[in-house]
């Protein structure tokens, strides 16, 4: 399924909402972290970094509060009203990226950022190149065959296409990794769960950050919003497994099909990131 640009789904305000209500895409933010704020070479939020030279996951997250920053200043700042309340989607979905990264890119080293970036782009395909590259590689491989192509040039070929798609690490098995090698918000898990509550806060202290026309701070509110699917259609692949287009979290829900161990663990999750924000003085009703 193609998908719209990200920056159709970053914020949207709610239709039904009479305080002006902005739902907000977590995962969409982390998305732009990722990137430095391009998407296809276009600049759509803030340059917070490259990736690719992060050395600890809190890189990573001061680098999701930029893109954070940015895009609440941009949407609460056109809203009517004095203050209005600010949800969000895909908090669990980042939370368990975080929880992803830290544990393979950071810690086991079992990935690399270039590799779990080639991953994410090729929406965790097995690094299939399109047809056209194949068949490239096929006529190169049989000139070199001939002695029409020296060995220099066969190597500087196969070391581009190395570098782009590492072969140590094809998209499918980098998916199945992120989904069964790291826990989930949702099941009970500590370490999930306290990534979850991370990108919370940062969201917390985004809107907080934000005033009203009256110079109090907008609300952030941690309710479902019902746009989960309607934002996961704008964005791509995440580091927590899923797919682009498909759904993401909504409120404090788990990320669909990560909840295993039962309702009482999902609820047990949500209250580890509520204790959390409550003690940060966070809503959880419009």
């Amino acid at each position: 399924m193609s998908r719209e640009s990200i920056g159709a789904a970053v914020a949207r305000r709610l239709p039904d909402s009479p305080e002006g209500a902005v739902a907000f895409n977590l995962a969409a933010f982390l998305e732009l972290a990722l990137r430095g704020g391009m998407e296809n070479g276009t600049r759509l939020g803030p340059d917070t970094g490259r990736f690719l030279s992060f050395s600890s996951v809190d890189e990573v997250l001061a680098a999701f509060l930029g893109q954070a920053a940015y895009f609440v200043r941009l949407a609460l700042g056109n809203t009517p009203g004095k203050t209005s309340p600010a949800l969000c989607v895909g908090l669990a979905n980042v939370g368990d990226s975080l929880a992803a990264m830290d544990r393979f890119v950071y810690r086991s080293r079992v990935l690399s950022p270039a590799q779990l970036l080639a991953a994410l782009d090729s929406d965790f395909t097995d690094y299939a190149q399109p047809r056209e590259a194949w068949v490239e590689m096929a006529v190169r491989n049989e000139l070199f065959r001939r002695g029409d192509l020296s060995a220099e040039q066969m190597a500087k070929t196969n070391a581009y296409r190395t570098g782009t798609y590492p072969a140590s690490a094809d998209g499918g098995t980098v998916r199945r990794l992120l989904r069964a090698g790291a826990l989930k918000y949702g099941n009970g898990s500590g370490a999930a769960d306290r990534f979850a509550a991370e990108a919370a806060l940062v969201f917390l202290s985004a809107v907080r950050a934000c005033p009203g026309t009256d110079g109090s701070p907008h609300r952030a509110v941690f309710r479902e919003t019902g746009a989960g699917i309607t934002f996961g259609l704008a964005t791509g692949a995440t580091p927590d497994g899923r797919k682009a287009c498909a759904a993401l979290s909504d409120g404090l829900l788990p990320a669909p099909g990560t909840s295993r161990s039962g309702p009482a663990a999902a609820e047990w999750s949500a209250a580890a990131v509520e204790r959390v924000l409550a003690s940060a003085g966070a809503g959880f009703t419009a």
